[in-house]
């Protein structure tokens, strides 16, 4: 298990007993439900095969239609799997996530989720930077809700907590978002 770190009132502590093996399966809603996991360490977004199978049926019984293309170039992706894997189409789902109650009963933010599929893997839905950034996405770790911002400027620093430390980060040449040190 690789380490890990969590910021504390006296700085990063190194969360060493980490014992916990994560398995794939272990990456879903414990209810079964359909989700996207949001990975900022993900420059684009990607999912697995079964992944896509199993939204297309729930987007079929909905009367909705999911669409998949080749892709012009085949890409290849590591770190999500056994070694390099090969993605030849893009998948096109159609989805609808819940919104909060006072939102409205009953209301969803639709959309479709586009991605490049891996073949014959279970990898979970992942929602990339690059995905993030197009939506205004911040996400609040401390409550787990992520925001989706309509349009116009914001002054999150306005609504913060005193003591709160703010952190300019940067993108690498990858696309990644990387923390200076």
């Amino acid at each position: 298990c690789s380490s890990s770190f969590r910021l504390t009132k006296d700085g990063l502590q190194d969360s060493k007993d980490c014992q916990k093996k994560v398995y794939q399966s272990d990456v879903q809603l414990p209810s079964g439900r359909m989700s996207v996991m949001l990975d900022i360490g993900s420059v684009g977004n990607l999912a697995g095969s079964q992944w896509m199978i199993d939204m297309a049926k729930l987007c079929l019984r909905h009367g909705r239609k999911p669409a998949s293309f080749k892709r012009d170039r085949p890409l290849s992706v590591s770190g999500v799997g056994t070694g390099a894997q090969c993605c030849t189409y893009n998948c096109h789902v159609p989805c609808a996530i819940p919104t909060l109650a006072g939102q409205g009963v009953g209301s969803y933010l639709k959309g479709t989720y586009k991605a490049p599929c891996v073949p014959n893997s279970t990898l979970p839905a992942l929602m990339g930077l690059e995905s993030l950034e197009q939506s205004r996405a911040v996400i609040d770790c401390n409550t787990g809700k992520v925001y989706f911002l309509g349009p116009g400027d914001y002054k999150l620093a306005d609504c913060l907590q005193p003591g709160t430390k703010c952190i300019q980060c940067e993108h690498a040449p990858s696309g990644h978002l990387m923390m200076p040190i």
